[in-house]
């Protein structure tokens, strides 16, 4: 809605980016699916003392994994090309795709604690962080797709570097309050 109001051009060049990019979240979620299934089956049988390793062991998982994922962004225009994209949306398409490559880690880091709260049943924590990093997005968004506040109109760059901040901020903010969980003693946190 925000960038669609900016011009087309902008619009085609984050959606071609876009949708190889959810298919790297989307399966990067799927695989971290078993820090979810770890953690509530030590919940479930009784053995809260080894949650902690199981975030502990997903949290390197997930930067590898996303790691993996971004740097294959890297090479979005070249895959654009060899798909037969107009040369201005593979070269526009494949700057933003670059940008959004580097919130597959966060993404998934963040997917790893939600993930472990759930198992933890505790999924409040991850949705109000989802909550502020949907708020952080939209802010950004408003200051950096049109410009504004000194900042120059970026377009469909500005709409990548905002889910980047937002990505990362929301995966800061998990990794956090898991630290200081009210329960990191008896959850073998740290």
């Amino acid at each position: 809605i925000m960038l669609g109001r900016h011009g087309a051009s902008d619009l085609g060049a984050f959606a071609i980016a876009f949708a190889p990019v959810v298919f790297f979240m989307s399966a990067s979620m799927g695989l971290m699916v078993g820090t979810l299934l770890s953690t509530s089956h030590a919940v479930g049988t009784g053995q809260l003392h080894i949650c902690g390793a199981v975030w502990q062991r997903s949290l390197p998982y997930a930067l590898v994994l996303g790691g993996v994922l971004a740097a294959l962004c890297q090479f979005a225009e070249p895959f654009f090309h060899l798909t037969g994209q107009p040369e201005h949306l593979a070269v526009h398409g494949g700057a933003v795709m670059r940008i959004l490559g580097l919130h597959l880690p966060a993404t998934a880091l963040m997917t790893a604690c939600i993930f472990f709260l759930e198992g933890l049943r505790q999924p409040l924590w991850g949705t109000l962080a989802l909550i502020l990093g949907n708020i952080i997005h939209f802010t950004i968004n408003l200051i950096l797709i049109e410009g504004r506040f000194g900042f120059p109109a970026m377009g469909a760059e500005g709409a990548a570097w905002a889910m980047v901040v937002e990505r990362w901020t929301i995966a800061v903010v998990l990794i956090t309050l898991i630290w200081w969980h009210p329960d990191r003693h008896a959850l073998g946190i740290r």
